[in-house]
């Protein structure tokens, strides 16, 4: 498919729509995608299972390459599967994956979720064979409620990362850039990086997030 907008899944905000009269409801799209690089197109990855890959239809997945570009965006939904368990969808790519610095856009959906309880998480929204990431997506994500609008929690960063087999969400924080003063900027600092080394449990990082 070569397509300015592709969608893989099930809108969960609504069933059957047709979104996309051609890909709309799909899982498994059979061959390559390619998004214009003239466009500011993009693909939207609507619904995923317990692990966000694996939706109730299937395997999310593409059998060939994915190529994206800088123009693109790459939309994965943000959803609670339950005792505040929250997962981002995302697909198994068969082929190569050509990210392009492509914007990745995470989509809470219900705008329920208790924002702290990602904080330290990461997730995986692209898997692919071994050697087959060649880029990855833009270094910082967005974050849009169940409207569509862009969050603005100056607390809160989103990161992306990639290695040679999967692109995945950082969700970091950002306590420094909140803080006013010399000394609240550098204490901010100190748990964010205590943050970004996985030290989540910190006593003095829980209270304040």
């Amino acid at each position: 498919y070569d397509h300015r907008h592709v969608i893989i899944g099930n809108d969960p905000l609504a069933p059957g729509a047709a979104l996309n009269a051609a890909l709309d409801g799909r899982n498994k799209i059979t061959g390559f995608v390619k998004m214009d690089s003239a466009s500011t197109g993009g693909i939207k990855v609507l619904s995923g299972g317990a692990d966000g890959i694996n939706s109730a239809a299937g395997l999310n997945e593409i059998t060939n390459d994915l190529t994206l570009s800088s123009a693109n965006t790459f939309l994965v939904n943000l959803t609670d599967q339950g005792t505040n368990t929250p997962v981002v969808t995302g697909v198994q790519v068969d082929g190569t994956a050509d990210l392009g610095k492509a914007q990745l856009q995470v989509h809470d959906v219900d705008s329920t979720i208790n924002y702290t309880a990602l904080v330290g998480r990461q997730f995986t929204v692209i898997n692919a064979g071994i050697g087959n990431v060649t880029t990855g997506f833009a270094a910082n994500a967005q974050l849009t409620d169940a409207s569509g609008n862009l969050v603005n929690n100056p607390a809160l960063k989103l990161t992306t990362d990639s290695d040679t087999h999967s692109a995945w969400l950082n969700v970091l924080t950002d306590l420094s850039g909140a803080g006013n003063t010399r000394n609240q900027k550098a204490f901010g600092r100190y748990l964010d990086n205590l943050v970004a080394g996985g030290n989540i449990t910190n006593p003095g990082l829980q209270s304040l997030i």
